[in-house]
């Protein structure tokens, strides 16, 4: 369209971009949502594209930076979030006008990830973004009520198929007792992506999040917390969300204190990750049977300045529900 102008973001946007987001995406979209993710993670202001029509914002483009490793080599990461058109202007090439404008605008990131929706996915992967894999759900029913029931057929499963070892006692951390620990790249091997686990990431991450509530699950030995799993409760799934899990070098990353400890609050909610934790994490686990096809999300990738070695081989990104998790 040719009346249609595209530019970076600018502050006096902020009212038009809200309103966009509310109308193309959900109302549930704030000022303190908008503030958290794109004006205060760590590498902020995130970098936003917009598409202007007249007097109107008709369309968004966002992409958060984030400090990442690939291999031994530190990068910034671009994490997709936010592309929105309006729908009286959906069909008419905005949304690739306003990811070329991107591509050509910011020039300080490396390479870019994210987990489009159906809506989105069609015109990333137009544009040159490229679905590499699936993110399959993992799940550990921690507990059931009714014998004949969904979850007593995953509890059962469950069971069956973990492997019990001695579990260090667990313990409820609050933030700051993470403060002082060394985890900030121990949350997942170092073969491939993970976005760096810094104090002040996680503390943005997790503690200033607008809206949802996290609890910190610490192990214990020889005296020292070694393993934290930061985790989310979904009561409406029943669900306990393993968002990330966090350990030291000289101890082997298993989850057993995390089953003991909330196989003790005696509910029938299931534990969930995705696949990409080591195996010692993954085979305490089993796929999410009671979802069609076992699928999970969907992890689309595109260069940006560079492409490092392994940027399209899904084995290569260790990637958590908090890498995902906006809302």
């Amino acid at each position: 369209m040719s009346d249609l102008i595209y530019r970076d973001y600018a502050p006096a946007d902020f009212g038009n971009c809200l309103e966009l987001l509310r109308t193309g995406h959900t109302d549930e979209f704030d000022a303190r949502r908008f503030g958290w993710l794109h004006l205060e993670n760590l590498l902020a202001p995130s970098r936003i594209a917009v598409a202007e029509c007249g007097d109107r914002i008709v369309g968004m483009y966002a992409v958060i930076r984030k400090k990442a490793l690939f291999g031994d080599c530190s990068y910034v990461a671009g994490r997709d979030v936010d592309p929105v058109v309006h729908p009286d202007f959906r069909g008419k090439g905005v949304f690739s006008g306003l990811l070329k404008h991107g591509l050509e605008s910011f020039k300080d990131i490396d390479f870019y990830f994210n987990f489009a929706n159906d809506l989105s996915r069609g015109g990333f992967i137009r544009n040159g973004w490229r679905q590499i894999g699936t993110l399959r759900d993992y799940v550990y029913q921690v507990g059931w009520t009714r014998l004949f029931s969904r979850q007593a057929a995953l509890y059962l499963l469950s069971r069956c198929h973990y492997r019990a070892a001695k579990a260090e006692p667990a313990v409820e951390l609050e933030f700051e007792d993470l403060r002082d620990l060394p985890f900030s790249l121990s949350a997942l091997s170092r073969c491939g992506f993970t976005v760096e686990r810094s104090f002040g990431y996680l503390q943005w991450r997790y503690q200033r999040h607008p809206f949802n509530q996290y609890r910190y699950i610490g192990a214990r030995a020889d005296g020292r917390v070694t393993k934290v799993a930061i985790i989310r409760i979904d009561s409406r799934s029943r669900e306990f969300v393993l968002c990330d899990f966090l350990w030291l070098d000289d101890v082997q990353p298993t989850l057993d204190f995390l089953f003991c400890h909330l196989r003790s609050l005696g509910c029938d909610f299931k534990l969930k990750m995705w696949h990409t934790y080591p195996g010692s994490v993954t085979g305490q686990f089993i796929t999410n049977r009671m979802r069609s096809g076992h699928q999970g999300q969907g992890l689309l990738v595109r260069s940006g300045r560079v492409a490092p070695e392994g940027l399209y081989d899904i084995s290569k990104w260790n990637i958590t529900f908090g890498d995902a998790e906006i809302m």
